[in-house]
């Protein structure tokens, strides 16, 4: 594992702003005035979702002038790395990275019972001490769909003034790095999404059983296009990076999920239903460093409230059809007409189509 640790060095002026705002509960408690973070985070460089998290964390620092200490380690050490941070109380935020941590940090809670914890894209509600931010991963999964549904009705796709033609097939792929309540809601929504648009269409799924291997995913993803998928979407973390090369090979197509990814290939990604992390991370520090704390409160962040978005390829020609209907689909799902699903079960009670 691997410790930073980076100072942003301020003014009295700034120091005093981070005060203002005022709330029943002063968030900080550092004896000098000087905010402490502590993240806990998986590897960096995945493109994905430790990526966007920090990157989220580093703006607001550049914003509020918090000092910042981050510890890169695997899922297995994050226990053991926050554990630690906590030990030190020298914090007055501990950010954890997903579900890794959690279940240890909420049993320190008797033991450190003033120590906050931000727990970041998962929900973790009733906690006094904890903070979560979540994301309605059915509402991007179902915005994918219905793109990935409405994009293979084409039969083809141009980029930069190169079109691709190919058979449509009514045929998708879904790959997940691991399947938990927490993270399956993407996959759901994303069938949801498909067969509103294409009631008879059929997606196939696979699990990677890691976020992390690349190798994996790429053998998956050969099998899933080879079955007839010509869009796979996904949620695998940087694993999902050997998807993107075997999509590359086999000149298929992906859509990203957490970050948005269209960079990762300039041809073959055409779109990314992703997380604004930046923004909702820079929200959650205004108020932090303002003294506002929403202890027990899981923040979710979708479409409705600008955590969420659609991001199309650099020089994607969308037709004009493609795109009316899903700004419609998203509309919809801001109002609460359209509740994507979350669970299996709740696919299966899902059956709204598409009426034009």
């Amino acid at each position: 594992m691997k410790k930073l640790v980076v100072l942003f060095l301020f003014s009295v002026a700034i120091v005093m702003s981070v005060f203002a705002g005022g709330s029943s509960e002063d968030a900080t408690k550092a004896d000098d005035g000087v905010i402490r973070v502590g993240l806990c985070t998986t590897q960096l460089g995945d493109n994905s979702i430790a990526d966007q998290l920090f990157n989220g964390i580093k703006a607001a620092q550049e914003k509020h002038g918090f000092i910042l200490d981050y510890t890169e380690c695997s899922q297995s050490d994050m226990s053991a790395v926050m554990q630690d941070y906590t030990a030190s109380e020298e914090y007055d935020l501990i950010v954890l990275l997903s579900y890794h941590a959690m279940d240890a940090a909420i049993a320190m809670n008797d033991e450190y019972p003033d120590q906050k914890y931000l727990i970041y894209d998962v929900a973790v509600p009733g906690y006094e001490n904890i903070v979560s931010e979540s994301f309605a991963k059915n509402e991007l999964g179902f915005v994918a769909g219905v793109f990935a549904a409405l994009m293979d009705a084409e039969g083809s796709i141009t980029i930069n003034g190169e079109t691709k033609n190919f058979n449509p097939s009514s045929r998708f792929g879904a790959m997940i790095g691991v399947e938990l309540t927490s993270t399956v809601g993407a996959i759901t929504g994303f069938y949801a999404g498909v067969n509103y648009i294409n009631p008879d269409a059929e997606v196939q799924y696979v699990t990677v059983g890691s976020w992390t291997d690349q190798a994996a995913a790429r053998e998956l993803a050969n099998t899933l296009y080879s079955n007839g998928a010509n869009i796979i979407f996904h949620n695998a973390g940087g694993a999902f990076r050997g998807a993107v090369e075997a999509a590359r090979t086999l000149d298929k197509f992906a859509i990203g999920y957490d970050a948005n990814q269209n960079d990762l290939d300039r041809t073959h990604m055409i779109a990314s239903s992703h997380k604004l992390n930046s923004d909702v991370v820079v929200r959650f520090f205004d108020d932090f460093c303002a003294g506002i704390w929403h202890g027990g409160e899981d923040i979710v962040n979708g479409f409705s409230n600008a955590g969420a978005a659609l991001t199309y390829q650099d020089g994607l020609e969308v037709p004009d059809n493609v795109d009316s209907i899903v700004k419609d689909v998203i509309s919809k799902i801001s109002s609460g007409e359209i509740v994507p699903p979350n669970t299996w079960e709740e696919l299966e009670l899902f059956n709204l189509t598409y009426e034009g």
